[in-house]
């Protein structure tokens, strides 16, 4: 006599546990749920979670762009004084200022005369 769970079902009325998630019908809605989860949660990855990777590379590397310029003008001026002061001028320091001195002073006035020129006010 087969021992019956119960709702009054044999071992072998159950079927193996392989059967388990499978239908009646012989599709396993267990596999198209998970495909479908899986579908759903790559779209919303792809909509979401990629553009804000590549916001945040973009950022990431406009911020070292911006280091990076940073340091070559900066290094720039100090290498142009050094230059100047050492083997032009030699060692009139004044010389120096006021040829350094002129050549910022004329690239502002290029970049502010470049800002009127956009429509902007760059007057303060």
């Amino acid at each position: 006599m087969a021992l019956r769970d119960w709702l009054g079902r044999s071992r072998e009325d159950r079927g193996s546990p392989q059967d388990a998630g499978a239908s009646p019908h012989g599709q396993d809605w267990a596999a198209k749920a998970t495909a479908t989860v899986e579908t759903v949660v790559e779209l919303i990855r792809d909509k979401s979670v990629r553009p804000l990777l590549f916001a945040a590379r973009v950022a990431v590397l406009a911020l070292l762009g911006a280091a990076a310029l940073t340091f070559l003008v900066i290094a720039g001026a100090a290498g142009l004084v050094r230059l100047l002061d050492n083997l032009v001028f030699s060692g009139h320091v004044w010389a120096t200022d006021l040829t350094v001195g002129g050549i910022f002073a004329l690239a502002g006035a290029f970049l502010i005369r470049l800002g009127d020129k956009e429509g902007g006010d760059a007057r303060v």
